[in-house]
């Protein structure tokens, strides 16, 4: 699988992480995202089934326009993983500038069309590459060396996956 992440990417993403103070305090707590939509209208609301986040952007005559739509299911405390999951994924839509005008953050177990899949793996890969670098900390990752995938997440309080992909980055990048 070709990567969706690079040395580039990193760079400005540590920069971010750094001026947003997202990595500062004890690295097994959670990293708290809600800063990178600081500039950003954001809301619960109701969503089709299936989709836990919508990020749209429009324009009216010069005006351009960005907004991002939770599902209420976010809301709740026992979803505060895919809640840091969703807020960082949306909002790495908007940082990357990618091309198009809807996303959508589908739950596990649905997903688009395969044609509307195929068209936004890339984005969709290259959201959660970065939502696993910013959520899932160095320095917790190196302090639970051995343990596994699971239970580091559940510690952090992020979805395994997001572990794993930052295991794959720092492999691949050292940090």
């Amino acid at each position: 699988m070709a990567s969706a992440i690079d040395l580039h990417r990193i760079n400005s993403l540590d920069r971010i992480i750094a001026r947003q103070g997202l990595h500062h305090g004890d690295p097994r707590d959670p990293v708290i995202p809600s800063p990178l939509l600081r500039d950003v209208t954001w809301y619960y609301g109701l969503m089709g089934d299936g989709v836990l986040a919508v990020t749209q952007r429009w324009q009216r005559g010069r005006k351009r326009f960005t907004d991002v739509s939770f599902s209420g299911l976010l809301s709740e405390p026992e979803w505060t993983a895919e809640r840091r999951r969703a807020v960082v994924h949306e909002w790495s839509h908007i940082y990357c500038r990618h091309r198009g005008d809807l996303f959508i953050l589908w739950k596990e177990g649905f997903h688009a069309t395969p044609i509307e899949c195929f068209a936004n793996d890339i984005q969709e890969r290259e959201c959660e590459y970065i939502s696993a670098y910013i959520l899932v900390r160095l320095a917790a990752l190196r302090g639970m060396r051995g343990e596994s995938s699971e239970y580091i997440a559940r510690q952090i309080d992020v979805p395994s996956h997001l572990v794993e992909l930052r295991w794959w980055i720092l492999g691949r990048f050292g940090r």
